[in-house]
This record gives C-alpha cells, structure tokens and sequence, in this order.
C-alpha cells in the first residue's frame, strides 16, 4: 500500500493547504490540484482493473491524458454493474449504496478508509453552514450513521453532529421516517430558549416534517441565526413538492428567511460536495443562486449525445472530478444538467427521458469487462 499513502496524504495535505471554498484559488493551487488529478489518476488506472479496461478501450493512458479533463469517466450507474474498487474486494473498510427501486439494484461505493472523506466532507460543511460559530444545537431529519450505516450522507451527517453540534443535539428520523412529535418538541424546546440552531435534512423528510406542521396549523418560529441545511435526496421516494414551493413552505412553517436554507449537492458516488448557501454567497460575493465546490472538486459539462467537452457557462450533462475519491474512480459521469463557471455550478436539474446516449455507450463500453 505504500503508493496509496503516499497519495492519500499528499491529498490529505492538499486539503489543509486549501481555502474550503474560493472563486479563484490561483494559479500555483490548480496546478498543484492538476498535478494531484493525474497522480490519481495513474493510481486508478494501474489498480482498478475493470477502469483500466474502459481506459484502454478509448485509448487513454497515464502516458496519453496530459489534462485533468481528459481522464476517463465512469457513469454513475456503473456502481450498480461493476465493482469500482482499487483492492481486492476483502479489503474494503466501508461500503456505501446507492438508492435502489423496485426494478433497479443499489449501485456499491467502496472505501479502504474514510480518511479524505471525514476531512473534506468536514472542512466544506463547516465553512458553508457555521459562519463563525464552532457549534450549534442540531437535529438530523435524514439519515444518520447509526441507523443507515451504508448511507454515505448518513455517515456525514453523523459526522458533523459529532464535531459540531452541541450537547442536546438529536437524530430523530429512523427507517420508520420523521419522528414528527419529538422533532417538534425538540424544536419548541429550542426556540423558547432562543438559540439558533441548525436542521440537517433531506428534502423528503423535510417535506414531510412540513407537511405534518401544516395539518395541525402549527407554526414554529426559529431564532435568528437559525438555519437548515437541504441535502436532497429520497432513499427511493420521489419528491413532488417543487423545490421553490419547499422553500416557501418551509420559511413559513419556521418564520425563517429563505436565504437560512441552504442546500448541498453531492451523490453516494461522490466523496465531496457542492454547497449553495447565503454564507457563501455574502462571504465570496459570488451570485445567490449557484452551487460552490471545494478546491479537490472540479466539474465539466458535456454534450449528452457525444460526451464532448462544452466551453464554459454553456448547458450540459455534468463530469465531476473527485480527488477524495481514491479508492474507487475520481472521475464521474452523472445524468444531472447544470451550467458549470470555474468553482460554481449552476444546476439545472435531471435529463429528462432514458439514459443520455453518451452516458449509454459509456456505460456499455465498461459492461463489456464483465464479458
């Protein structure tokens, strides 16, 4: 394992060296981060056979790729078909799932160790959503470590709890779902006191959570500086609530600002996350209504048909590059539609109807290893 340190803690470093979030990093950290994208990506291709293989296929090696762009992607269905792993599969420290339906199965992340993720996933949450507060009093609507141990988001949220919630904090959504009473008694309890807190929340369970405050009339009002943090998400359910209405509903039910709900965007696939929150926004100037990443995340948009590279700000299918992502593949083909400005990200959504046919082709070219 000698190589995979080396590079986890030149990455591990990378991280500390980095502001959590900038518009403009310069020039020494994007090549240094350009440096790091084809290290791992040496590693991956040599270690990740069924990856080599999509690699060669389109005759792309350590030796040929010269930019972070060109490393080969791996659509984010394939978790579902192909172990995506750099070690035997015994040796896996941890496994993630994917949400799965009725007709699919559950796509499998695995991780030798949590060590990139548990730092990158706490250094962005930290920055996007406590100003400068060190702990809040907080209460996960969503999956937790300790219910849903094969959530990625669920490891996250426990995470944060940990490190930056204060004593009293609770976890009050179990397979059952929301635990309404006790989340509202919680809440009550805290806005008597008038201490700000946070709500870490998936978007069907705060729909949820909202909904069962409308039907009672309830109304709890939140004290200043509160906020709630959005994370997506539906372990399988669909959300039919637009998100604009659940912004508004939200606030009211909470006499919160909208600008308090903050949203993040990130996939069991992916080790790092994308961030859009009026603390960002108020401290980068950057415009309200865009997605920020880290510096150890970078994204494309691609052409849906042909999976060529668009200039940027121009619509597309979005490509991530993950440099947390050391065990598995870094670089991400998704479905997901977005407009894509440096370190921003403007999201537009899902493609709508099948499976673009870039992504089809792609995903078939890696099925072929499993011939």
């Amino acid at each position: 394992m000698p190589q995979r340190a080396v590079l986890k803690e030149k990455i591990l470093n990378f991280i500390d060296a980095s502001p959590a979030f900038s518009l403009s990093p310069g020039t020494e950290h994007e090549q240094e981060f350009h440096h790091l994208a084809l290290e791992v990506f040496a590693y991956q291709f040599e270690n990740n056979e069924a990856y080599q293989r999509l690699c060669r296929l389109r005759n792309a090696t350590p030796e040929t790729v010269q930019r972070w762009q060109d490393i080969p992607a791996v659509t984010t269905t394939s978790f579902k078909s192909v172990p995506l792993f750099c070690h035997p599969l015994e040796n896996a420290g941890f496994v993630f799932y994917t949400s799965g339906t009725t007709r699919t199965q559950p796509g499998e992340h695995y991780f030798y160790d949590l060590d990139l993720y548990k730092k990158g996933s706490l250094k962005s949450f930290a920055a996007a959503c406590l100003d400068d507060r060190q702990r809040l009093p907080m209460l996960i609507i969503g999956p937790s470590a300790e219910f849903f141990p094969h959530s990625s988001l669920g490891r996250m949220f426990s995470w944060c709890m940990r490190e930056y919630g204060e004593d009293g904090s609770a976890i009050l959504f179990t397979p059952r779902g929301v635990d309404v009473e006790f989340a509202c008694d919680w809440l009550e309890e805290y806005a008597g006191a008038g201490k700000a807190l946070i709500i870490l929340a998936t978007s069907l369970a705060l729909a949820d959570l909202v909904t069962a405050l409308e039907e009672t009339g309830a109304r709890i009002p939140l004290p200043a500086g509160s906020r709630i943090l959005d994370t997506g998400g539906s372990k399988g359910r669909h959300l039919t609530i637009p998100r604009a209405e659940l912004l508004q509903r939200t606030a009211s039910v909470f006499a919160l600002p909208e600008t308090m709900i903050f949203n993040e965007y990130g996939m069991t696939e992916m080790s790092s996350q994308y961030y859009q929150t009026s603390i960002l926004s108020g401290q980068l100037g950057a415009d309200p209504a865009v997605h920020l990443s880290s510096p150890w995340l970078r994204s494309l948009a691609c052409d849906p048909d042909t999976l060529e590279l668009l200039p940027e700000g121009s619509k597309g299918i979005l490509r991530h590059f993950d440099l947390l992502n050391l065990d598995s593949v870094a670089m991400l083909q998704t479905e997901d539609l977005g407009q894509v400005q440096g370190h921003s990200l403007i999201l537009h959504g899902r493609l709508p109807g099948a499976e673009p046919r870039g992504c089809s082709l792609l995903s078939e070219s890696l099925l072929s290893y499993r011939q």
